[in-house]
C-alpha cells in the first residue's frame, strides 16, 4: 500500500525547506515531476491499463492539483495547460468535473498565453466537461472555438477530437443533427487516416448514440456494436461500458426490455469497476426506467436513490430530476414527482424535456390549462428535432391531450405561455394540496 506523511510532518518539512531557502527549488522539481506524470496520463488512461492509471491519478490527485496551482500562481500557464490537457479525461471519467472546470476556465481566461495546440485542447476539454455539467451554451461555444483553433493549426488529431465534442453538444442539446453528423463523419475520416483505433471506436460510439436519437435503429446498432467490438478487443473498459449503455438504451427504445436490462447491468458493472461516477448515474437512471416499465417500482426507486447519492458527489445532473419525476408520476406518487422537478438546480422551464414532463405532471394533478400550455409547444419541438423521443412520447402525449381537452371542454390554449417557474410551481403546489 501507499505510505503518506502525516500532515504535521509535511508542514514541518515544508517549513524547514522555506527556512533554508530550498522551497522554490523543491516546488519546481515537484511541478516538473507531476507535469511529466500528467502528460503521460492522457495516453495511459485511454489504454488497456487505464484502471491502474485512474487509481494512481486519484491517489495522487492532491499532488497534481498542487502542481497546476503552483504553475498558475507563478505565471506559467503553458505547462499548467499541458497538465490539464493530460488530465481532463481522468477528470471527466472519475467524476472530478468541478475540479477540471475550475482549472480549465482559468486557463481559458489566459488562452492568449497558451500555445495553439494547448489552447485548442483546453477548449475541447471545456466543451466536454461543460456538456457533462449541463452548461450547454458555453459547451457549444467552446466546442466551436476548439474546431476553429484546430483548423487554424492544421492538426488532424486535434480537429477530430474538437469535432467530436462539438457534435455531441450540437446534437444532444440543440437538435442540430445534420450538422453533428457532418462533424462526426469528418472526424471519422481523420481518425481512420491517423490509424487511431481508439478514436475511431469512440467516434462510432458517439455517432451511434445520436443516430439512435434520430430513430435510425439499424445504423445505430451497427455503430454501437462496432464500437463495442473495438473497445472489447483492446481491453478499453470505459469505452466498452459506454457502448453497453448505448446498446441498452437502443433495446429499451425498441421495447426489448429484457435485452436492454442485460446490457445496462453490464454497463453498470463496467463503470463501477472503473469508478466512473457519471457513467453509473446514467446507467442506474436508465435501469430505473426499465424496472418501472416492467412493474418493479420499488427496485426502480432503489436505483434512483443510488444514482442520487452518486450525483451528490459530482456536478449536479439535472437530467436525473426528469427521470425521477417520470418514474414517480407513472407510479402515481405526484408529490415526489413534483419535488423532483422543483429541486434546486433542476432544468429551467425553457428546456423542452422539462416542459414536456411538466405538462404531463400538470395533467395528472388536474391543471389542464397549465398542462396544455407546456405540452403542445414541447411536443412540437420534439417532433422537429428528436425523432426517437417524439415517437416514444406520442402515447403519453395523446392520452394527456385527450384528458386536457375533455377537462377544458374545448381546444388547448397554445398561444399562452407561463413565464418563469414561479407560476407553475405555485399552481402545482396548490393542486397537490
Amino acid at each position: 500500500g501507499r505510505l503518506g506523511l502525516l500532515e504535521t510532518l509535511r508542514q514541518f518539512a515544508l517549513a524547514r525547506l522555506l527556512a533554508q531557502g530550498f522551497a522554490e527549488a523543491w516546488r519546481r522539481r515537484h511541478a516538473d515531476h507531476w507535469r511529466e506524470v500528467a502528460t503521460a496520463a492522457w495516453a495511459r488512461t485511454r489504454s488497456a491499463d487505464q484502471l491502474d492509471w485512474f487509481e494512481r491519478m486519484d491517489a495522487d490527485h492532491a499532488n497534481l492539483r498542487a502542481a497546476i496551482e503552483w504553475l498558475l500562481e507563478h505565471d506559467e500557464p503553458e505547462p499548467a495547460g499541458q497538465m490539464a490537457a493530460g488530465l481532463w479525461w481522468f477528470w471527466n471519467t472519475r467524476g472530478h468535473v468541478d475540479v477540471g472546470l475550475g482549472f480549465l476556465r482559468r486557463l481559458a481566461d489566459r488562452s492568449s498565453e497558451l500555445s495553439p495546440e494547448t489552447r485548442c485542447t483546453v477548449f475541447t476539454a471545456l466543451a466536454q466537461l461543460e456538456f457533462e455539467g449541463g452548461e450547454i451554451d458555453s459547451s457549444l461555444g467552446h466546442g466551436e472555438r476548439a474546431v476553429e483553433e484546430a483548423r487554424r493549426i492544421g492538426d488532424d488529431r486535434l480537429l477530430a477530437f474538437a469535432l467530436l465534442y462539438w457534435a455531441n453538444t450540437a446534437a444532444h442539446n440543440f437538435g442540430l443533427f445534420d450538422e453533428a453528423d457532418a462533424g462526426y463523419d469528418e472526424a471519422l475520416e481523420l481518425a481512420k487516416g491517423l490509424d487511431d483505433a481508439w478514436l475511431v471506436a469512440w467516434l462510432q460510439l458517439n455517432k451511434g448514440w445520436t443516430t439512435r436519437l434520430r430513430g435510425r435503429y439499424g445504423p445505430a446498432a451497427q455503430l454501437l456494436e462496432s464500437a463495442w467490438e473495438g473497445f472489447n478487443d483492446r481491453g478499453i473498459l470505459v469505452g466498452r461500458a459506454w457502448a453497453e449503455t448505448g446498446l441498452g438504451a437502443l433495446h429499451a427504445h425498441r421495447g426489448e426490455l429484457a435485452e436492454a436490462e442485460r446490457w445496462v447491468r453490464r454497463a453498470i458493472d463496467g463503470h463501477e469497476s472503473l469508478g466512473a461516477k457519471g457513467g453509473q448515474i446514467f446507467d442506474r437512471s436508465a435501469l430505473a426506467q426499465i424496472l418501472q416499465a416492467t412493474d418493479r417500482h420499488q427496485e426502480a426507486v432503489e436505483q434512483l436513490a443510488i444514482a442520487r447519492d452518486l450525483d451528490e458527489q459530482v456536478t449536479r445532473n439535472s437530467a436525473l430530476d426528469l427521470v425521477s419525476s417520470r418514474i414517480f408520476r407513472q407510479a402515481g406518487d405526484l408529490r415526489a414527482a413534483f419535488e423532483s422537478l422543483a429541486a434546486e438546480d433542476a432544468l429551467p422551464p425553457t428546456d423542452v424535456f422539462f416542459r414536456f414532463e411538466l405538462g404531463l405532471l400538470a395533467a395528472a394533478t388536474g391543471l389542464p390549462g397549465v398542462a396544455g400550455t407546456f405540452l403542445v409547444p414541447a411536443k412540437a419541438s420534439l417532433d422537429d428535432t428528436y425523432e426517437e423521443l417524439s415517437s416514444i412520447s406520442s402515447g403519453e402525449f395523446e392520452v394527456a391531450m385527450a384528458a386536457i381537452e375533455q377537462a377544458l371542454d374545448g381546444p388547448v390554449p397554445t398561444d399562452e405561455w407561463l413565464e418563469g417557474s414561479a407560476d407553475w410551481a405555485t399552481l402545482a403546489e396548490d393542486a397537490l394540496h
